[in-house]
């Protein structure tokens, strides 16, 4: 079964199997890297139960297929979003599946992210998606110090503007 089949009918319980197939295959013969719009669009979902397992297999994605790295980073700003839904179990897959993409990308790699977290950082945006944004940002102080650091001067003034917010 192909990873666009797959994804048509995700449902908890497929990761391992898309996991599996990212891993033997790889991205691009896999089929992941021409649906992943498809799977940060089921990750934005409204249908609770589909938003679920479309970020459950983000999480298990970005922990489990390091060569799928450069596509799940695409996921990044539907699981942000998703930070902010009314369902508890929702939000607790997409604070999941965020921690686990920004844990898990190369170190090289974290300015790629940047753009994206700070699109989420504006006042105009819910509180919840905001926190979960700058615990991305946070993560990446215990995962690579040296590159965060080589990043401050593009992270402060966006940050800042956060710490004015009540």
């Amino acid at each position: 079964m192909s990873i666009e089949s797959k994804l048509e009918k995700l449902s908890l319980g497929d990761e391992p199997s898309v996991v599996e197939e990212v891993k033997k295959n790889g991205v691009e013969k896999s089929g992941l890297a021409s649906n992943i719009h498809v799977l940060a669009g089921k990750a934005e979902s409204k249908d609770d139960d589909e938003a679920i397992a479309s970020l459950t297999l983000i999480k298990a994605l970005a922990e489990g297929a390091p060569d799928a790295q450069a596509v799940t980073k695409i996921c990044l700003s539907a699981c942000l979003e998703q930070a902010a839904a009314k369902n508890k179990a929702v939000t607790t897959a997409a604070t999941d599946a965020a921690l686990a993409i920004c844990q898990n990308i190369n170190p090289f790699a974290i300015k790629s992210l940047l753009p994206v977290i700070f699109s989420k950082l504006p006042v105009e945006k819910k509180w919840q998606t905001r926190e979960l944004a700058l615990k991305c940002i946070e993560s990446f102080g215990e995962r690579a110090p040296k590159q965060l650091g080589n990043a401050l001067p593009e992270v402060v003034p966006e940050v800042t503007a956060c710490m004015w917010d009540t």
